[in-house]
């Protein structure tokens, strides 16, 4: 029986920093145990062609109570002996209790999930047939765990590279983004082998979600002329007043609350305003800031001349259509703060670690009307050249990755590709 085989892919919805990196590493590895099953029914229609498979049934109060033990494992080392030990017991399971393992995904902690993904391994490798019919259920399915579907599609097209080719067909706009991944990768490389087809590459740029994918799609579209505006895509925001610069040398301004921060927090329906003292004494007031960069990204260190040991706030005010939940996804190499309707949703002391699109994650509700999103962004005093970036780039989408764009936001398209420094080509 062959392993599986999966896409250099990170997913794009980004757990955070350490958690994120192992977490991504170590599922894949787990996706890869060798286990093998043939299947060849539609994804809508699955019929009959697996009737002799297992049959799923209902789990008893002690598997349960075993799942919950697994689920209770914390990253941070708590419950790890309990969770061992029911492991050993849900290893035993027969394949009829697989899907019972796979609704266990829903809620669980990424370390509890990479746990759960042993277990259902495990199960398939022991067993002899599977609950084929129950399997594809649970597929199809989409309010069930994202992570634990891809599992399920990978372990029922395995082996059947025309049934994968028919699934992903229709999954284009699927919730789990590792699904929809494959399925615009494999849209793509259909319309690459062709004449360039705009309307199908424009339908595609409004389903796809990996920033990877979104790059290609827009390079093809511009190299055919049309313009595209990737930032709006995305849902970046473009427009920010910053103020600044304050105190951060020794790094210890990162929780001093600075003068615009406190005003900010008293009054979060509005900017705060005047004149205050900055780093060394000097006024600092507002100045107007904008990117026109594909991807967002502010240089906040042309704008402070390189200032180090500093502390900038940046503010905008985000016109909602209709209240909605929403995503605010950061990408910062610096320390980090960052407030939506004076609420703290993101706070991040690290340093020249690293900077991606959403790499950092922030939950809020959005009302309709105004909003204000105020962010902290701390630069330390190291001189190292990687260490000089100063900058940040942010977007709002929901949580799948599409855009919510405030109300009247215009379009600005970019008929060229863009290079990463910025030159058209």
């Amino acid at each position: 029986m062959g392993g599986l085989r999966f896409p250099a892919f990170q997913p794009l919805v980004h757990l955070s920093e350490m958690v994120q990196r192992s977490y991504a590493a170590t599922r894949f590895q787990m996706f890869g145990v060798a286990f093998g099953v043939m299947a060849s029914a539609s994804l809508l229609n699955p019929g009959s062609v697996f009737a002799q498979g297992a049959t799923e049934k209902g789990a008893n109060p002690q598997t349960q109570a075993a799942l919950a033990a697994v689920r209770s494992v914390q990253i941070n080392g708590g419950n790890h002996a309990e969770a061992q030990a029911a492991v050993k017991k849900l290893n035993t399971l027969d394949a009829s209790q697989l899907v019972t393992v796979l609704k266990a995904f829903d809620g669980a902690n990424p370390l509890a999930k990479n746990w759960l993904m042993g277990v259902a391994g495990a199960i398939v490798r022991q067993s002899d047939r599977l609950p084929n019919e129950a399997l594809i259920s649970f597929l199809n399915d989409k309010a069930n765990d994202s992570d634990a579907r891809y599992w399920t599609f990978e372990l029922l097209t395995q082996n059947d590279a025309a049934l994968r080719k028919q699934w992903l067909a229709q999954m284009t706009e699927d919730p789990s983004l590792d699904i929809r991944y494959l399925a615009v990768a494999q849209k793509l490389e259909q319309l690459d082998a062709a004449a360039v087809d705009v309307a199908a590459y424009g339908q595609l740029l409004e389903v796809a979600r990996h920033p990877d994918q979104l790059k290609a799609i827009t390079a093809k579209l511009r190299d055919a002329g049309e313009g595209v505006d990737l930032a709006r895509q995305y849902g970046f925001v473009m427009n920010w007043q910053l103020i600044g610069p304050f105190d951060n040398r020794e790094e210890k301004g990162f929780d001093v609350v600075y003068g615009p921060e406190k005003d900010y927090l008293a009054k979060p329906q509005e900017k705060p305003a005047g004149l205050y003292s900055g780093k060394e004494d000097l006024g600092c007031t507002w100045k107007d800031a904008s990117t026109t960069a594909d991807d967002g990204l502010l240089d906040v260190a042309a704008l402070y001349n390189k200032e180090k040991g500093a502390i900038v706030y940046a503010y905008t005010e985000f016109n909602a259509e209709e209240s909605v939940a929403a995503d605010i996804r950061l990408g910062c190499i610096n320390a980090n703060k960052v407030w939506v309707n004076g609420k703290e949703i993101a706070s991040n002391k690290i340093y020249h670690a690293s900077s991606s699109i959403d790499q950092y994650v922030g939950k809020t509700e959005l009302k309709k009307g105004l909003n204000t999103i105020l962010i902290k962004v701390c630069q330390n005093e190291q001189t190292q050249a990687w260490a000089q970036d100063f900058s940040f780039q942010l977007r709002v989408c929901d949580a799948t990755g599409k855009a919510i764009l405030a109300a009247g936001r215009p379009v600005v398209p970019v008929k060229k590709t863009e290079s990463k420094d910025g030159e058209q080509k």
